[in-house]
């Protein structure tokens, strides 16, 4: 074994050198650190993309009704889903012949996220884990 020019400190008063197979063990000790992060990142992302999206599909559900809008339910939907429906039907012609399609637009664009943002942190994380 090889050994590296540098000197690393112990946990005591000895300092000790450390070798190639040592350096590439951190590595991949690091690397497997770096993985189980992005696999936490991307299951917390998918589980954050999935509430959002039925939350989405409650609003529709209730927007079918005449809802009361004082009801800290309705309230809850509408602040938290109208940013994102707004911004959809001012860019886009969503609303024809009465029918209001940026729920289904907002719901086809969180399962793009899922399979593709998601999917690819998953592989990249795997890719990275102990091989």
């Amino acid at each position: 074994m090889a050994i590296v020019p540098y000197r690393v400190t112990d946990t005591g008063d000895r300092t000790r050198l450390m070798t190639c197979s040592n350096i590439s063990f951190a590595r991949r000790q690091g690397m497997f650190i770096v993985a189980n992060f992005l696999i936490a990142t991307a299951k917390i992302l998918n589980l954050g993309l999935t509430i959002y999206m039925w939350i989405v599909i409650a609003r529709a559900i209730i927007s079918w009704v005449n809802p009361d809008p004082y009801n800290t339910i309705v309230r809850f939907l509408y602040a938290t889903t109208e940013p994102v429906l707004y911004s959809i039907r001012r860019r886009l012609p969503t609303n024809l012949g009465g029918f209001d399609f940026s729920p289904i637009i907002v719901i086809v664009a969180i399962i793009f996220l899922q399979t593709f943002v998601v999917g690819s942190l998953l592989q990249f994380a795997v890719h990275l884990g102990p091989r």
